[in-house]
């Protein structure tokens, strides 16, 4: 079951730490997205499922090994450029 994260954000209204992700799209976003994201993590460690940075990247790198398939399961085609907007 995936947990919906909810953060106050600045303007202290409800954000979704999901719609931040996806909404990434500048550097500012990006701070602003990671500024949420630990202060989750701080609040809501429990929850976590990934709580050292060696479990993060562990898990990253399975997603990564294994998302081609995810897509194919779907019957979907990764989407183009699905990388690129994490180097930037």
């Amino acid at each position: 079951m995936e947990r919906k994260l909810n953060v106050l954000d600045r303007r202290s209204n409800e954000m979704d730490i999901y719609d931040l992700a996806d909404g990434v799209d500048s550097k500012e976003k990006l701070v602003e997205f990671l500024f949420y994201l630990q202060k989750d993590f701080k609040e809501n460690q429990g929850d976590w499922e990934n709580i050292t940075l060696a479990d993060y990247l562990e898990s990253m790198e399975a997603w990564l090994n294994d998302c081609d398939g995810a897509f194919q399961n779907k019957g979907e085609e990764m989407p183009h450029g699905i990388f690129k907007r994490w180097y930037y």
